[in-house]
């Protein structure tokens, strides 16, 4: 029987953080997406809320959720999330939301230190280069040809129609992580010691 590893790309982020959960054949090279999504967070309405207690709630916030997508559910036998992959953490400008970045990540590693998972990344140019061809590439070039590549698969369709068009980047660019974190070497060494 071929082994199946199940990946989950994150394209991390505070407010949004984009999601792809997809199995992966390394035998024949084959990423199929299962579920594309997005985790919102929103500031508390509260004017009595410090932000300081906001961000810490909706880390908290951030953590159950994709400590849930961790535990995806197996639907082909004993499958369980083996790697995280994503865009390397790169800093926004803006120092306040560099801040942000920087807790969901640290939610994102501790989650994947607490699971025994990797965390694969490859830097957003190589993604966009692995994928257009281009460093310079659109977020609407990425999300048209990863669309072209599973024009027929469930999920891909279901972030299409079901996502804002304004939020779509950030499911599309976790399946884009996979896809390019899946040719590493890397990941490549993950699953030949897991295997």
């Amino acid at each position: 029987m071929k082994r199946t590893v199940r990946l989950l790309g994150i394209d991390g982020g505070f407010a949004k953080i984009g999601y792809c959960v997809a199995d992966y054949h390394p035998a024949d090279r084959i990423l199929l997406p299962l579920e594309l999504g997005l985790v919102k967070t929103d500031k508390l309405a509260s004017f009595a809320t410090r932000a300081c207690d906001d961000n810490i709630l909706r880390a908290q916030d951030i953590a159950r959720r994709l400590g849930a997508l961790l535990r995806y559910p197996a639907k082909t036998g004993a499958v369980t999330v083996g790697a995280v992959c994503s865009e390397a953490m790169s800093y926004p400008r803006n120092s306040t939301s560099a801040a942000k970045v920087s807790l969901t990540w640290g939610v994102l590693a501790t989650l994947c230190e607490l699971h025994s998972l990797p965390i694969v990344q490859a830097a957003p140019q190589a993604v966009k280069k692995g994928l257009t061809g281009r460093k310079d590439a659109s977020k609407e070039d990425i999300i048209q040809i990863l669309q072209a590549k599973y024009p027929q698969n469930p999920a891909v369709i279901r972030a299409s129609e079901d996502i804002c068009k304004t939020d779509q980047e950030h499911p599309f660019d976790a399946l884009a992580s996979i896809l390019c974190c899946v040719d590493s070497d890397v990941l490549r060494g993950v699953l030949r010691v897991k295997g």
